[in-house]
């Protein structure tokens, strides 16, 4: 209640004609408009119900307007294609640590096969927020699974941009409305552009999705948060070797995902119900 009033209370807000600030009540977080702003003059905060907004300095602001005619919700600029296809990995594992069907992970081995770089989203080490990096930093597997907050595009566009100047081809992983303002920045016939979105219902709050981190270490008496070093730590003082079937109880398989991604010679399986368990022993 306390954002939409804030939204809404005009008279506590600069001008906002001719300003991505028209189209604030629709805001995705995407960053186009501070991509293009050639002033400089606006920048992405998180607001106090945990959505990244734009927030214009008026000083610097000269209301060109660039700012609103790149904004992908100030028009509509979708279609639908005739033909679709659907599909799924092959890969047990990948499939395990994918959220749905591994797609993404296909097309991203594909592309970087070609030699191209892969751009998505991956988690902090502390799992408090969510940004972009690209796959000449982090392996293509983080990227892997949905991230149940908002992500923050903080120099995604730059960073394209100057891949892009290079003759490189680039696959970005976002969200609908993230692909939507990289086809409306680069135009929709960039050929070395790839992008890959999801059906995506919209992004949950990073200050409901921190206090759920905190609950769970409450809950489990966690000090510290579950990072590749925790797990590693583990590891190591569990002594668990290859010849070890590690099973995670409970709904889900993100922690045997996760181990997998640090050491796959480990088997890993999980025990969700009943059912799991009788498979499980069958085996």
């Amino acid at each position: 209640i306390s954002y939409f009033k804030t939204v809404y209370e005009s008279d506590k807000r600069i001008n906002d004609k001719n300003t991505v600030l028209e189209v604030r009540d629709f805001c995705m977080g995407c960053a186009a408009c501070e991509a293009t702003c050639p002033t400089s003059a606006i920048s992405m905060r998180l607001n106090e119900c945990g959505f990244y907004e734009p927030v214009i300095e008026e000083s610097k602001c000269i209301k060109c307007g660039k700012c609103l005619s790149m904004c992908p919700q100030d028009k509509r600029m979708g279609y639908l294609r005739k033909k679709s296809w659907y599909g799924w990995h092959n890969n047990e594992i990948t499939l395990e640590n994918s959220t749905s069907g591994g797609v993404f992970k296909a097309l991203a081995d594909y592309v970087s096969k070609q030699g191209g770089i892969i751009v998505g989203a991956v988690y902090s080490e502390d799992f408090n927020s969510v940004f972009f990096d690209d796959s000449t930093c982090v392996d293509i597997e983080k990227m892997q699974k949905s991230k149940y907050t908002v992500s923050v595009m903080d120099g995604v566009y730059n960073r394209i941009q100057k891949l892009l100047e290079l003759d490189q081809k680039v696959l970005f992983c976002g969200t609908p409305c993230q692909v939507a303002a990289l086809k409306r920045y680069f135009g929709q016939d960039c050929q070395n552009l790839i992008t890959v979105d999801f059906v995506c219902g919209g992004m949950s709050s990073l200050s409901f999705w921190r206090e759920h981190l905190n609950k769970l270490k409450t809950k489990y008496n966690s000090l510290s948060p579950l990072t590749r070093e925790v797990i590693e730590t583990i590891i190591n003082s569990s002594q668990i070797t290859k010849q070890d079937l590690v099973i995670e109880i409970g709904p889900g398989k993100v922690l045997s995902g996760f181990l997998r991604n640090i050491d796959k010679s480990i088997p890993t399986s999980s025990v969700e119900d009943e059912a799991s368990l009788s498979v499980l022993l069958e085996k």
